[in-house]
């Protein structure tokens, strides 16, 4: 393995064409007929110069011995083209095409391939195993190959040890599509080992890869070549990630009644790494009504749901192994205390009250209770009917009466508690019960007012408030 050093392995310029550089006269590139192209003091192969084009470099061990791994490296880069050599190409798309490039450079800035100058376009770089090499696995410089922009990849579609991993980034764009090509790094940021190719037109890309290069703590690396054959530089590395086990609370309950049990599921949740699972569960409440989680370390667990005050809920926080975590929040439905009042307006307007008649006007209160022993509605008020220092006096006979000075309620439906007209006062008139649990009981309250002969006729006003008591 002691190479005899020249200062180029091999120099192609001054507008050399079409020369095959791994492969015998009959143009089949196969591992017999590789060239060893390794110790030189300066490039392994140089391509240089205007009209240098359609070179083929394929199938050769630059900077490395015949076993294909021993380190004799190029002084300097493993292949050069510049001085705008143009439409060469670095590989192919048979197995056997591929270049070894390893080793190569001594010194900063020497690099696996450099490809250097404004104009060196088109050359193409492709299936080749770079590693290893001093600084970039392959260099553009100053303008070199459109300057083409390395393509990202960005992320992947599951965890590694998947049989399947679907890895996706983004590309130059080029409307008759670019190639992008994955290989597994060495490690350094160089393609080491190629692995699958796809084409994009649109500046993203996605594609499958299997086998061992799925394995958690991988590192991919890609190219991009576009429609004109210029290559890019390598992207960034791209590790095959270890992603957390993923919390999932679907299933739940998300409703209980007081008194009752809440069953927790978290069965939903799952391993993204192929061929691991859940491992480690843990249920804990953090927010709202206080509970105790049974079986607080299993997949499913549960708890009572307490007494509560009025409707009320609890928040249940599911970690899994690697810590993800996933909520649900619990509502405890109150089945002892629910009342609910409503009114359907909240001014009564009895208009000009005269003698000539009985002035009426109504609303509704509809009232919703679980209690079981349920409910009284009740009404006072705060002071008589009123019209500045005039007021009409409560009514006292059972009946409103039209050219009498009286004021009073009658109720209907639902609970309502009188049919007669009576008085309402300071202290509360019961206007509407009912003895057990009801849903919108509706009661309806129709105010009477009316004048005589020494009552001025007037706008009489004042305010009632309504009270309604639950019996649990």
């Amino acid at each position: 393995d002691t190479a005899m050093a020249n200062n180029y392995g091999v120099y192609v310029f001054s507008a050399a064409s079409s020369n095959r550089i791994g492969t015998d006269s009959n143009g089949t590139a196969d591992s017999d007929e590789r060239n060893v192209i390794s110790g030189n003091t300066a490039n392994g192969v140089y391509i240089s110069d205007a009209g240098t084009s359609t070179n083929e470099v394929t199938g050769n061990y630059i900077g490395v011995a015949a076993d294909g791994t021993t380190d004799i490296g190029n002084g300097l880069h493993g292949i050069r083209i510049d001085d705008t050599a143009t439409s060469n190409f670095i590989g192919g798309t048979g197995v056997a095409d591929a270049n070894t490039i390893a080793y190569n450079g001594d010194a900063a800035g020497e690099d696996g391939i450099s490809i250097e100058d404004a104009n060196t376009d088109y050359n193409s770089i492709t299936r080749n195993s770079i590693f290893s090499n001093q600084t970039l696995g392959i260099d553009l410089v100053s303008g070199a190959n459109e300057s083409i922009a390395a393509p990202a990849i960005t992320g992947s579609a599951n965890g590694g040890a998947a049989a399947t991993i679907t890895l996706s980034g983004t590309s130059p764009v080029d409307a008759s599509g670019v190639t992008i090509e994955l290989f597994e790094s060495d490690g350094g940021g160089e393609g080491k080992t190629s692995i699958t190719d796809t084409t994009t037109t649109d500046g993203s890309w996605s594609t499958n890869i299997t086998g061992s290069y799925t394995e958690i703590g991988k590192k991919i690396v890609a190219t991009a070549t576009n429609s004109t054959s210029s290559t890019s530089e390598f992207s960034a590395e791209y590790t095959i990630p270890d992603i957390n086990a993923v919390a999932d609370t679907t299933g739940s309950d998300t409703s209980v009644d007081e008194g009752n049990t809440a069953n927790l599921v978290g069965s939903s949740s799952y391993d993204p790494n192929s061929g691991q699972s859940i491992t480690s569960w843990l249920w804990e409440w953090i927010a709202g009504e206080a509970v105790i989680v049974i079986d607080s370390t299993s997949e499913t667990a549960s708890f009572e749901a307490p007494q509560v005050a009025g409707e009320s809920s609890t928040t249940i926080r599911l970690t899994v192994n690697g810590g993800d975590t996933d909520q649900v929040i619990v509502t405890i439905n109150n089945l002892r205390d629910k009342l609910n009042l409503t009114i359907s307006d909240n001014i009564m307007d009895l208009d000009l009250i005269m003698t000539s008649a009985v002035n009426t006007d109504q609303h509704t209160i509809t009232v919703s209770s679980t209690a079981v022993n349920g409910y009284t509605c009740s009404v006072v008020e705060d002071g008589n009917l009123r019209d500045g220092a005039n007021n009409i006096d409560d009514v006292s006979d059972s009946t409103v009466n039209a050219g009498s000075e009286e004021y009073g309620i009658t109720t209907t439906g639902g609970g309502g508690v009188f049919a007669d007209d009576q008085a309402i006062s300071g202290a509360p008139l019961n206007v509407a019960h009912n003895d057990g649990v009801v849903t919108e009981s509706v009661t309806t309250i129709t105010y009477k007012g009316a004048v005589n002969n020494t009552t001025p006729t007037g706008y009489y006003n004042h305010i009632v408030t309504y009270t309604c008591v639950a019996d649990f």
